[in-house]
């Protein structure tokens, strides 16, 4: 009979053992899961975010879990249970990680599944653990500890080549994220259309393809043709203007124009370029840009710069504000005064404003020819044309 009362007991401790051991492992309702109030409500909520922010952007899942004991077993043991229950990571990956903090005996491990393995190895996990988070645990400092080795942990992940996560659609389909390829869609398009086609082709073209495209990104028919109406519109407002300058300058003037350029141009060491524009198109318009500004992007496209003596001049002319401006080279402005050519501004000004502008235009070369043959006479040098005299309209 004492031998049976011996064998229960055995079987009771048995049993009383193995329930110890198998102590509970939590569901994974939260990233962050602490059983030890180790963590206050807002850093377990901002520790949460950080978690979360990095699964969404990379894909893998890094966990965090606190509970006060795991005895008998060591925290590796249950740590693997854990990860065996929990299934961090995605199926096929194995990405996942665990930490495991056990608050009463202050002991820490870093699981990893097989698809971190090479991201990080025993020896950093273990750097992980006694270089960064214990110090800063003894310093009374848990929150930052924890937060210092999940970022160092995340960092190492990053570095790991990964499948790119599973972009989830948002409620009501893909539409409400695509409105933002199609905005610039619109703004880039339209101009380019404007410029390749011209205006109304352009605008009809334009229409037609936003058109196309909100159906394929899931808009209704009455919103796609609403976006293609507003496309059309976009492209006449913002495609080429040049048609208003080219009504105010003729091309039989314009033609005669350059070849006062290049006669001027022999007698003096400039290189003239002109330019009319009837507006600032939507790029220059968007930043804001100035009459000056614009004139001295048109002196770096038209590389008015690049001549052997530096002595190119620029004259840019705004239709719509009626702006003049003059640009000259260092090796002009050396030689010739600011004031100069705001006189030659000022009197370019007063013929657009009686809306003689190939008058205008024919007056500042005549002032301009005038000042660089005092400043900077050629001197019976040979001349070489470094520059086109073809004027620029847009």
């Amino acid at each position: 009979m004492s031998r049976a009362w011996a064998w229960l007991w055995l079987a009771l401790c048995l049993l009383a053992s193995v329930a110890r051991a198998e102590l509970a492992v939590p569901p994974p309702t939260s990233p962050v899961i602490d059983q030890a109030s180790f963590l206050t409500d807002a850093e377990r909520g901002e520790l949460e975010k950080q978690l979360l922010d990095f699964h969404q952007r990379k894909g893998s899942q890094l966990a965090v879990l606190i509970v006060p004991a795991v005895d008998p077993e060591t925290p590796f043991d249950y740590g693997t249970r854990v990860m065996d229950s929990w299934k961090l990571g995605r199926k096929g990956v194995d990405d996942g990680a665990l930490l495991l903090i056990v608050a009463d005996s202050h002991k820490t491990q870093l699981l990893v599944g097989r698809g971190l393995e090479g991201a990080i190895p025993d020896i950093y996990a273990k750097r992980i653990l006694q270089d960064t988070l214990r110090p800063l645990f003894k310093q009374g400092l848990r929150f930052q500890g924890i937060q210092a080795a999940t970022a160092q942990i995340e960092g190492l992940i990053d570095g790991e080549k990964l499948p790119e996560p599973a972009r989830q659609a948002s409620q009501g389909g893909g539409w409400g994220e695509s409105w933002p390829l199609l905005a610039f869609f619109l703004l880039i398009g339209s101009g380019v259309a404007g410029k390749l086609f011209g205006r109304l082709v352009g605008s009809f073209i334009i229409g037609c393809l936003s058109i196309g495209l909100s159906v394929v990104l899931g808009a209704g028919v009455m919103m796609a043709l609403l976006i293609g109406a507003v496309a059309a519109g976009l492209c006449l407002a913002l495609g080429e203007h040049g048609w208003q300058a080219r009504r105010q300058f003729p091309a039989a003037q314009l033609k005669r124009l350059e070849q006062q350029i290049a006669e001027s141009e022999r007698a003096h060491r400039g290189q003239l370029r002109f330019v009319v524009e009837s507006a600032l198109d939507w790029r220059a318009a968007w930043r804001g840009m100035s009459a000056r500004q614009r004139a001295l992007q048109w002196f770096g496209e038209l590389r008015v710069w690049d001549t052997e003596e530096n002595t190119g001049v620029l004259v840019y002319l705004l239709l719509a504000e009626r702006r003049i401006e003059i640009v000259a080279d260092r090796g002009i402005n050396r030689r010739v005064a600011a004031g100069e050519w705001a006189g030659i501004c000022a009197e370019m000004q007063r013929a657009f404003a009686a809306r003689d502008h190939v008058a205008g235009l024919e007056l500042g070369l005549s002032r301009i020819h005038e000042v660089l043959l005092k400043h900077a006479p050629r001197d019976g040098e040979p001349f070489v044309n470094e520059l086109p005299d073809q004027v620029v309209v847009r």
